[in-house]
């Protein structure tokens, strides 16, 4: 998340060609290579998925979309599909998510006691 917020929030996001410029150049070649991690990470969990994938007994978001592609005659249902599928659903929640959790504890400092209710019901 912190790697997006580097690029939408600095002139690199706003004027692209900045990316060939130092010392924007360094930074966005930083972002590109911890792009490419990501996505190869995801690619070999899809792999993993498709060596151990059951038609008939789905265990996630994956193993949907792979008997959604067995079915497919279109060539809607790819790889590469997938793996953007995962990239915008694990960027969607995580930012979500955080800004949650950042809300709720603001809201507990400012709130005392709502804080003590709320520690008292964890315990």
């Amino acid at each position: 998340m912190s790697l997006a917020k580097d690029v939408l929030g600095s002139p690199l996001g706003a004027f692209p060609i900045l990316r060939f410029i130092p010392p924007f150049r360094s930074r966005f070649k930083y972002m590109s290579n911890a792009f490419k991690e990501f996505n190869k990470f995801l690619e070999d969990e899809i792999d993993e998925h498709e060596k151990t994938f059951d038609p008939n007994n789905p265990r996630d978001y994956i193993d949907m979309f792979l008997v959604q592609a067995e079915k497919d005659t279109l060539g809607i249902y790819t790889k590469s599909q997938l793996v953007n599928c995962c990239t915008d659903m694990f960027i969607a929640g995580s930012e979500t998510t955080s800004k949650s959790l950042s809300y709720a504890i603001a809201v507990l400092m400012r709130h005392p006691d709502v804080q003590e209710k709320v520690f008292f019901t964890v315990i």
